[in-house]
């Protein structure tokens, strides 16, 4: 079996020929779902559409020069030619070495076809980033991919041995999307600008005061960014070096798009298994709300057990008062943050009060991915900062009677302190089912109650 990953930059292909590119590959990807069990036939079907790829793909053009500015960084084309102008036949001799990769010629069995894609196209995207670092002179040069959640995993990363490696600084990332992204983003100085905070602390993370990140698209599809970051100090990026890195990201879209139907099974089983291991849990903690006898002990299975399944930093209970204020009456957190029940006594959420209860007497449920990203008031960030919250997702508790009435009682709300989360569809409805279990004993021990009350009545009735 032959892999070709040819780094050729030349012309852009027409539209339809990139659509019908894309229509085989999305075929491919159902034959090979529908073929799994056949290695072999899937082997042979892989090895002719790759090879059908590459002899159909042609690269992007590059655009005027002038036409490359972007996020206020001008470049400065008198120093580019006078002053770099060594530097810059180094970069386009270095360039010719990355558009040149070899054929790669391997072995492929039955068991493991796919898996020895995914390495060997991980090998190139690594001499690629060898190549661009040392051409650019750079601290760290990587790829990232993204995942059908927005976030993602560094594929592949060449970086300086003064600094450490990425390892996982952006796989919790979700800042950028298909609808947001621009073409190219080019900072000479982080300091300078005033970026989000989950930005500022990725980057922080990856220890660059200086950055060109090209996302990788393809048919309006994101499907990885490539960056190259200057650590040391602030850095001129230079318009050839842009260029430099617009051409080698179009040719990372060949590897990106090989090793996604690999990537997106591999994070789909892992979604499975998740929501499995999840399912299985929640019943077991409902199982002991039900058979629990007291509030307190209600409430210690539905925090601590909510919380280590959901594995976030605070789960808690909020009861309402009668004018729509409140108070945590029971909670779970992680060890080194405040225990709210210790410290908060009463709780004026001013929005709560004035809307009594807003979206969650509807029984709508809410999660934000970081408070600092969603337009929350200057009050309501004051607030959630005393909970020490950077991400938190709330459902409601209902309580009511046998007849059907039912009234908001109080809020679960589930805490991410340490940064920030993109809560997924399933935490948010385990959130609901939990919240929905508490207020189902509370309604079951007041008609309980009400029915020990009535029969004493009435043996006080029949005594008299």
């Amino acid at each position: 079996m032959v892999l070709n990953w040819i780094f050729d930059s030349s012309h852009q292909k027409p539209e339809e020929e990139q659509n019908g590119h894309h229509q085989d590959k999305l075929l491919l990807e159902e034959q090979l779902e529908e073929k799994h069990n056949n290695p072999a036939q899937d082997k042979e079907l892989f090895q002719g559409k790759l090879e059908e790829e590459q002899n159909e793909h042609d690269h992007n053009k590059m655009e005027k020069s002038e036409e490359l500015t972007m996020n206020g960084e001008n470049f400065d084309h008198k120093e580019d030619k006078q002053d770099h102008a060594p530097h810059l036949a180094t970069l386009e001799a270095n360039y010719r070495e990355v558009s040149s990769f070899s054929v790669v010629d391997f072995e492929l069995n039955s068991a493991n076809w796919l898996n020895n894609i995914n390495q060997q196209a991980q090998q190139r995207m690594l001499e690629g980033l060898n190549q661009i670092r040392q051409s650019l002179q750079a601290d760290r040069v990587l790829v990232y991919a993204f995942n059908g959640d927005g976030s993602g995993q560094v594929l592949a990363e060449s970086v300086d041995t003064r600094w450490s490696r990425a390892g996982t600084s952006f796989d919790l990332d979700y800042s950028l999307t298909e609808a947001n992204c621009k073409p190219y983003y080019v900072v000479n100085d982080i300091s300078t600008k005033s970026f989000p905070l989950c930005l500022v602390e990725a980057l922080q993370a990856l220890e660059a005061k200086a950055y060109i990140v090209i996302p990788i698209k393809y048919n309006d599809q994101l499907l990885g960014v490539l960056g190259a970051y200057q650590n040391a100090n602030p850095r001129n990026w230079q318009e050839s070096e842009l260029r430099l890195m617009l051409n080698a990201a179009a040719q990372f879209r060949i590897p990106l798009e090989q090793t996604a139907f690999i990537r997106n099974s591999q994070f789909q089983q892992q979604q499975r298994e998740k929501a499995v291991k999840q399912e299985r849990a929640l019943g077991k903690m409902l199982q002991q709300i039900r058979n629990a006898k007291e509030d307190e002990r209600i409430f210690q299975i539905a925090t601590y057990e909510g919380r280590k399944l959901l594995q976030a930093d605070r789960l808690a209970v909020y009861r309402f008062d009668e004018d729509w204020g409140g108070k945590f009456i029971a909670e779970s957190v992680s060890p080194g943050w405040t225990k709210l029940i210790d410290t908060m006594l009463v709780v004026k959420d001013t929005f709560l009060q004035e809307n009594q209860g807003g979206r969650y007497k509807h029984g709508e449920c809410f999660a934000v991915d970081d408070i600092y990203a969603v337009g929350h008031q200057a009050c309501h960030i004051a607030l959630l900062e005393q909970f020490e919250a950077r991400a938190y997702a709330i459902a409601p508790i209902f309580i009511g009677d046998m007849a059907g009435d039912k009234k908001l009682w109080g809020l679960l709300g589930v805490y991410q302190n340490s940064g920030c989360r993109k809560w997924q569809k399933e935490e948010i409805e385990l959130l609901r089912q939990l919240g929905l279990q508490i207020g189902i004993y509370k309604i079951v021990k007041g008609e309980t109650i009400k029915m020990v009350k009535l029969v004493l009545l009435m043996i006080s009735g029949n005594q008299g």
